[in-house]
């Protein structure tokens, strides 16, 4: 016998022992990415084919399962891996079913997050290829099983924090889905502020994202400051998503952030297109706009930074009226020969029309009097934002 089958036999031992002796170690057996193990099994998968290693695994179908999913990831075999994995999820599941001490827990949380993470490869790998695949879907009705059975369970002082494990994992699976029907019936879990931070950060972040497709701004944008102001400052590609969905929203109560944090997390995408709009830029703004189109509708926040446009032209008209230096009324004709030169509009009915929206928003104190041509404006026609978003009249 070669020292390399010693050594499997040795693994395969412990392995064994794991699992029937209730170790809490039985995770670092089935963890996927820093086994101890992995140099040796590539060896034995070298030298000998995985139908031959089954022998060695006698009855034990966990085993088999975790050592034929670490074959396949090594031979980039996404499809037999991501099956392989739900077979060591279910193996799993049975002893977690039988299990009155809780010590599959951990291992059982883990082989959720690699199955999802295999089965979301396994997908991308096939759509690459142009082959049909459905194991994040498979994936999201074998958890939402789960789900199900711990909500009917009682209480045994874990059960809020599994049942938002498992949240937290469908959510990223119809995320990437982009099915934002099932995820509504996700984004209002309470009692999660009883389960860890980290478990609070990762739900308020994928809840969140779901409200802003869902049009729940207020809630978006409650959740994704928390996520943000709760993430670990070592976290900062996390971060940096949640800000990227944050600004928008905040922009929408015309809160801007300063420029050191928009440089802190390289949102330069975001950077002119802000400046554009505080400065009343239409061209710029419609060109970053239209320049970041593809980031900004993967984010969901397109519409979002589409309604900004009204401030931008609030802020327009306010420098236009400061260097025209109107105070009581001005000709809508010569209003409208200004915004031309601008190339900010292409008629007169456009100009007018833009107007009309901004006094339904309350950005502007006036009235347009047609039949004498004239833009009537009142004593202070530009409101102050903050005093508008206190009193909940900034409608965007």
């Amino acid at each position: 016998m070669s020292n390399l089958q010693q050594e499997f036999r040795s693994f395969l031992t412990e392995f064994d022992i794991a699992v029937r002796t209730n170790s809490a170690n039985l995770y670092q057996f089935l963890n996927l990415t820093q086994s101890s193990n992995s140099n040796m099994l590539k060896l034995l998968f070298k030298q000998f084919p995985i139908k031959d290693i089954e022998s060695y695994c006698g009855a034990d179908s966990l085993i088999f399962a975790h050592l034929k999913c670490v074959e396949s990831i090594i031979n980039k075999n996404w499809d037999e891996a991501s099956k392989s994995q739900q077979s060591v999820f279910l193996c799993l599941k049975q002893l977690a079913d039988n299990d009155s001490t809780r010590w599959t827990e951990i291992p059982f949380k883990q082989a959720i997050r690699q199955l999802r993470l295999l089965a979301n490869k396994a997908d991308k790998y096939a759509t690459s290829t142009k082959k049909e695949s459905a194991h994040l879907e498979n994936i999201y009705r074998l958890l939402q099983t789960e789900y199900g059975k711990i909500q009917r369970e009682t209480d045994n002082g874990t059960k809020k924090q599994n049942e938002v494990y498992i949240a937290n994992n469908m959510l990223r699976i119809l995320f990437s889905m982009k099915n934002f029907a099932s995820a509504m019936r996700l984004v209002n879990l309470a009692g999660i502020e009883n389960c860890p931070i980290s478990l609070q950060v990762t739900y308020n972040y994928y809840a969140g994202r779901f409200q802003v497709f869902g049009g729940n701004i207020d809630m978006a944008r409650k959740r994704l400051s928390f996520t943000f102001k709760r993430c670990p400052k070592s976290k900062f590609i996390n971060k940096r998503l949640a800000l990227f969905c944050l600004i928008p929203l905040k922009a929408l109560q015309a809160k801007f952030p300063k420029q050191h944090l928009l440089d802190k997390y390289n949102l330069n995408e975001l950077k002119l297109l802000l400046n554009s709009v505080k400065q009343g830029d239409i061209l710029t703004f419609n060109v970053e706009l239209e320049k970041n189109m593809i980031p900004f509708l993967k984010a969901g926040i397109y519409l979002i930074l589409e309604k900004l446009r009204k401030l931008a032209f609030r802020n327009l008209f306010k420098r236009v009226f400061q260097v025209a230096k109107v105070e009581k009324n001005i000709q809508l004709e010569k209003l409208f020969e200004y915004l031309k030169c601008l190339k900010v509009v292409e008629s007169k009915e456009e100009m007018e029309c833009i107007i009309a929206n901004l006094i339904y928003s309350n950005l502007i104190k006036c009235s347009i009097a047609s039949h004498r041509d004239i833009l009537l404006i009142s004593n202070n026609p530009f409101p102050n934002l903050k005093d508008l978003n206190k009193e909940k009249k900034l409608t965007l």
